[in-house]
């Protein structure tokens, strides 16, 4: 996803920019909005974003002087001018100071999907361009890389004593230290595509983290993520990740990830864990699952002789953990968290409900919270980050990859398609 930047002065221009457009339909993250040009400025200095919209005649700092300072910063910046009808000759001289395009106000929104469009075919032509010039590595570069990937594959199966994983890591180039902590991610692509341009998308998308290529296959892969500090959201970089291979790439991306941890050694049994949460949501339309999501420990004080008594469709342990699935969606729980309402172990809950139910208990609460979000999206006006809250979601990010692979079409179009309120 490309990171956007807004000046204008005018704050009802402003709030129709940011309020009212969903930038993550054109592949846009809006990282600020600014009244004047000389504090967005000083913003691009801490965060350099891939697009600019700035008016032209704003206090301060306008948009002429904004966008110099700008290109004198990153000459590849792409930057759109917003103008009256009465400044269109002043913005059309203006695109011979590398000004990609303009916006004549008042701003129609067919004319920004046009520009938008524009826009985000450029950057993504140059995304592939890059990835391209990252294939050439070196001969020695790529035999390191090769030595470090079978390295690190055996360790999935057989783990060496953990200082020396460390030492020969450091030896192979990928020194370990400076994380927080690391998991082992197994992801299917649907079709199967031998592709080499997966691991440049990983290591893209991995912001805030390192990504070790484990094993790669034409339909399924393994690697180890490593974040470098705690506040990162593992689900929310995941679900970043599933978005940039489907618009790269064109391909669906299922992923299961095991539970952290510090030590090396624990590696075969982290790589289990991340199989059985890719299992887990293996025909759904769950995107993304982890270990803790899925499965727990059972739990050996459970009773898993005696069957369920039935009450009504279905069982009466199955009724009592979907509803406590329908009271407690908006918080953060977990297959073992609904199997413990019940005083079940997990795997014995998970069949149970599956048995029943077609689906399994983690699929279940993902389906759940996007019929909430749906029925939230056509009968109130909450914004969309609202409403991934609303339905325990912890970021937008992860709650749009769940919504668009439920229904086939982002949080925002749902809305424009099936609104009923006035």
């Amino acid at each position: 996803m490309f990171q956007l930047m807004i000046a204008d002065d005018n704050p009802y221009i402003l709030q129709e920019l940011c309020q009212d457009t969903d930038w993550e339909d054109f592949d846009f993250e809006l990282t600020g909005a600014y009244r004047d040009g000389k504090t967005l400025l000083n913003a691009a200095r801490e965060a350099m974003p891939d697009l600019v919209i700035t008016d032209i005649s704003m206090p301060i700092m306008d948009g002429m002087e904004l966008s110099a300072s700008l290109h004198r910063l990153n000459p590849d910046l792409k930057i759109i001018f917003i103008s009256e009808h009465s400044e269109f000759e002043y913005a059309k001289r203006a695109l011979n100071l590398q000004i990609l395009d303009y916006l004549v106000k008042p701003i129609r929104q067919e004319q920004l999907g046009e520009v938008m469009n524009h826009v985000l075919g450029l950057l993504q032509q140059e995304q592939c361009q890059r990835f391209e010039q990252m294939k050439l590595w070196s001969q020695q570069d790529f035999y390191r890389r090769s030595a470090l990937s079978h390295y690190a594959s055996r360790l999935l199966f057989h783990a060496d004593p953990e200082q020396q994983i460390r030492e020969e890591f450091v030896r192979l180039g990928f020194p370990p230290g400076g994380f927080s902590r690391f998991y082992v991610v197994c992801y299917h692509l649907n079709p199967p595509t031998p592709c080499s341009y997966l691991e440049s998308i990983l290591e893209t998308s991995a912001s805030g983290a390192r990504i070790l290529s484990m094993d790669s296959r034409a339909s399924h892969g393994v690697f180890l993520l490593l974040a470098s500090h705690e506040t990162i959201s593992v689900s929310n970089l995941l679900s970043q990740l599933c978005i940039d291979v489907e618009a790269g790439l064109g391909l669906s991306i299922t992923i299961g990830y095991s539970n952290p941890s510090t030590c090396f050694s624990e590696l075969p049994s982290l790589y289990t864990q991340a199989k059985a949460a890719l299992s887990s949501i293996a025909g759904t339309t769950v995107p993304l699952a982890s270990y803790r999501d899925t499965h727990a420990e059972s739990d050996p004080s459970a009773d898993l002789t005696s069957g369920p008594a039935v009450s009504g469709t279905y069982s009466k342990n199955v009724a009592a953990m979907r509803a406590f699935v329908k009271k407690n969606y908006m918080e953060q729980i977990t297959t073992s968290d609904v199997a413990q309402s019940v005083y079940l172990s997990p795997s014995y809950a998970n069949l149970c409900f599956h048995n029943e139910c077609g689906i399994t208990i983690f699929a279940y609460i993902t389906q759940y919270r996007i019929q909430r979000a749906k029925e939230l999206l056509r009968d109130t006006e909450e914004h969309v980050t609202r409403i991934a809250e609303l339905v325990g979601y912890s970021g937008k990010t992860s709650f749009y990859l769940a919504f668009k692979r439920s229904t086939g079409i982002s949080p925002s179009e749902y809305r424009r398609k099936n609104v009923v309120f006035s």
